[in-house]
């Protein structure tokens, strides 16, 4: 999905959901800020598997591990956790999968460390049964060659798209009106004005929230509608 469009959003809300179904779910997100000294940390592989490996240890799974619960992490490689956990679910009776997440992938590759983006991913790919991994990414991130050869395992009919709010959605947000603008009480009006911000938009919703805000600065009390958005910038 474009940047802004809600995937990082939807996949938190997903891991919530398959979570509260017991399905076992780890979730990584890479989250880049430049303003943090240490974003640069953030990147490297081995902090990222190690605060992985920390999530198969918890309470609620522990057991699908055997013995490679009570080593020592850094000594196991998280292929090896990967592995132990699918294939103790194989051989269970439970419907059960192993659900790796891993958001934000277009942050790594925005900040040129593809190196360290394509070790991790080596060390998570490994297709089998009752093993799910689901990548949250832009578009773009497939055309750099290192990590191409993984992306062509999901051929493009299988990849879904988060396409942003529809105009419906998007009414219900202005709605829910937590910027407080001064809304117009006539629906025709009100339309107006959604169809307006729908054309800006595109539907992003990182952009709705930055438009929204735009115009409360702008108008202050005084009442949004249509005429009121010219000037805004569009997605």
């Amino acid at each position: 999905g474009k940047p802004g469009v809600g995937k990082s959003t939807y996949l938190s809300n997903l891991s919530k959901e398959l979570n509260d179904l017991g399905f076992f779910v780890i979730k990584h997100h890479y989250h880049i800020n430049p303003a943090d000294d240490n974003f640069y940390d953030r990147l490297n592989s081995e902090r990222v598997e190690e605060a992985i490996k920390a999530q198969f240890k918890d309470e609620n799974h522990k057991h699908l591990l055997g013995d490679v619960a009570h080593k020592n992490s850094a000594g196991v490689d998280l292929k090896d956790f990967i592995l132990r956990v699918a294939n103790n679910l194989s051989e269970s009776d439970i419907e059960e999968n192993l659900i790796i997440i891993v958001d934000g992938l277009d942050h790594v590759v925005r900040e040129k460390d593809i190196g360290e983006l394509s070790r991790f991913i080596e060390e998570i790919f490994y297709p089998q049964k009752r093993l799910w991994i689901i990548f949250g990414t832009q578009p773009q991130i497939e055309e750099e060659s290192l990590i191409q050869q993984k992306f062509s395992k999901c051929s493009e009919e299988n990849r879904v798209e988060i396409k942003g709010l529809t105009i419906e959605g998007l009414s219900s947000l202005v709605l829910e009106n937590e910027i407080e603008l001064n809304l117009p009480d006539d629906e025709g009006i009100f339309n107006s004005l959604i169809t307006k911000l729908f054309g800006i938009t595109e539907g992003n919703c990182l952009h709705l929230r930055y438009i929204l805000a735009e115009l409360k600065n702008k108008l202050g009390n005084l009442i949004a509608h249509e005429y009121t958005c010219e000037g805004l910038i569009s997605y």
